[in-house]
């Protein structure tokens, strides 16, 4: 039932995901210098090793911090409000369901996540039919991995954006915050997905995901219970 209640929730936020994907598909274009650190795309160990092929690479790693915050902006939320669909009738539904709150929250948390990744997998293998179809090999172990590190990223922005909308509500200020948090973690987010190219873990930033996750899901259940939810 709590799974099928997220799914009635999420599935706009499902179809505005992939809208806004498609949109950052047709207006983010290389040469992504976001994931340049130090070095040009070509001079990292990834462009010495594949060649040219780094920058099919990047044609997916320089749009999967555009997308993480796109599905972070439509598909966010603890099952009580969200930026794209305020409080309303269906938070007095939710709240006659016999879960706790804290499954509510990690179970929609889980929903999201699934919704953001099922959307990333498919958009990501249209990408990649749509590049071998005019003739570009496509680099799948680097692709992979970044698209892989971008969940965790994923993870904790849902969490966090979810605490925010839940503490704040869905009025301007909340959308503030919001873009607030992607200016500031922009750039961070570029960091870890770009890991490939350098040859390197982003262990930090993963470490910062796997605290961050938590400590939001649990604010967010504090937030619950001090506003009677």
């Amino acid at each position: 039932m709590i799974w099928y209640r997220h799914w009635l929730e999420l599935r706009t936020g499902l179809l505005v995901t992939v809208g806004l994907s498609l949109l950052i598909a047709l207006t983010v274009t290389g040469p992504f210098r976001l994931l340049e650190f130090g070095q040009t795309l070509t001079e990292t160990r990834l462009g010495q090793t594949i060649g040219d092929r780094v920058l099919v690479w990047a044609e997916f790693a320089g749009r999967t911090p555009f997308f993480i915050f796109a599905a972070t902006l439509a598909l966010a939320g603890a099952g009580f409000d969200s930026l794209l669909r305020p409080s309303g009738a269906a938070v007095a539904y939710t709240l006659t369901l016999p879960v706790s709150r804290t499954r509510l929250i990690c179970t929609r948390l889980a929903a999201a996540l699934a919704a953001t990744a099922l959307a990333g997998v498919l958009l990501s293998a249209a990408g990649a039919a749509i590049l071998v179809a005019r003739g570009h090999g496509i680099p799948l172990v680097p692709v992979v991995q970044s698209l892989a590190l971008g969940v965790p990223l994923a993870a904790a922005l849902l969490a966090v954006v979810g605490a925010l909308v839940t503490l704040l509500g869905s009025y301007p200020w909340t959308w503030l915050a919001y873009f607030v948090l992607y200016l500031a973690t922009m750039r961070p987010v570029s960091y870890v997905v770009a890991g490939p190219a350098r040859g390197d873990a982003p262990w930090i930033p993963l470490i910062a995901c796997l605290i961050v996750i938590p400590a939001a899901v649990a604010f967010t259940v504090r937030v619950a219970w001090v506003n009677e939810y």
